[in-house]
């Protein structure tokens, strides 16, 4: 399921959709808890399909950014927290900087939803 939520979440991307054309899809889609009414079914699908959107849209980037990163020869990445962090990404900061080749990857290694980010250190003279 995942990776089909990646495809059209690249196709959105390509086409030009916005992700609440992506968003608006993926509610048609998911399957609510049964035995609740119809407003909170609803809210759930929204819930669900709104994190994956973060969570896949968060996991591509930060891809991106690790393989631009790498391409401009960066070798250490610290973990950048949002205020009120959760104890796992604090945790994650805490045991940085990173080689870039053994960085934690942003969802994966973090949890859904997760806002941090990986961000280049300079080496000391290349400024």
């Amino acid at each position: 399921m995942i990776d089909d939520v990646r495809a059209e979440l690249f196709k959105c991307y390509q086409t030009g959709k916005s992700l609440e054309d992506l968003r608006q899809k993926l509610i048609r889609q998911v399957k609510p808890t049964p035995g609740t009414n119809i407003a909170d079914r609803m809210a759930q699908a929204e819930s669900k399909v709104d994190r994956l959107i973060r969570s896949e849209s968060a996991k591509m980037i930060d891809e991106i950014d690790t393989a631009a990163y790498k391409e401009a020869g960066v070798e250490y990445v610290n973990w950048i927290i949002e205020p009120g962090a959760c104890s796992k990404c604090v945790s994650l900061k805490e045991s940085g900087p990173y080689p870039i080749d053994k960085a934690p990857a942003l969802v994966i290694d973090s949890h859904p939803n997760c806002r941090c980010a990986k961000v280049p250190i300079k080496a000391v003279g290349n400024y």
